[in-house]
């Protein structure tokens, strides 16, 4: 998320021509635009008069940008399919779309070289510490206890996917 946002300030600030922190509104569509969006004319007409004259700040273009990603992103995700379900025994209200556990499913064959079925809490836990926002050792024990699997030694793959599905929560 870091990236996007460094990426709408660069925008912004290409935008913003005399440095106040402030661009009109009618430059708003030409700066989502310029983050690769897709929005239609109707759309940006509909959100520039929402915010009437008012000059457009940063964080307000963060905010709308933001919103449009998280659209974009939930009209992708694919549902998981019946085979999913059965071959990973992956509930399928887990929140995950189907390219997420794939992605998942690559990543655990890499704790899973021998093809087990199973992978050791203590890789995972070492993944969870240093990944992303990086979670502390407390945090990982937490997120483990959470889902019931403290003490545990292994994880199947349906317990890794709902792991990483209580991350994005």
């Amino acid at each position: 998320m870091a990236e996007f946002q460094y990426l709408c300030k660069f925008c912004f600030c290409l935008t913003d021509d005399d440095g106040d922190g402030k661009v009109k509104v009618s430059q708003l569509g030409t700066m989502l635009r310029m983050l690769g969006q897709i929005w239609s004319y109707a759309s940006i007409l509909k959100v520039e008069k929402e915010l009437g004259d008012r000059p457009v700040t940063l964080d307000t273009f963060l905010r709308i940008a933001k919103q449009k990603r998280l659209e974009e992103a939930k009209a992708r995700k694919k549902p998981i399919s019946e085979q999913m379900v059965q071959v990973y025994g992956i509930s399928t209200d887990i929140g995950l779309s189907a390219d997420e556990i794939n992605e998942l499913k690559v990543c655990f064959d890499v704790f899973d070289p021998e093809g087990r079925g199973v992978c050791s809490v203590k890789d995972v836990s070492q993944v969870l510490s240093c990944l992303g926002e990086q979670l502390s050792p407390a945090d990982v024990e937490t997120l483990l206890a959470l889902e019931n699997f403290d003490g545990a030694e292994h994880l199947r793959f349906a317990d890794f996917c709902a792991i990483f599905s209580r991350l994005q929560r």
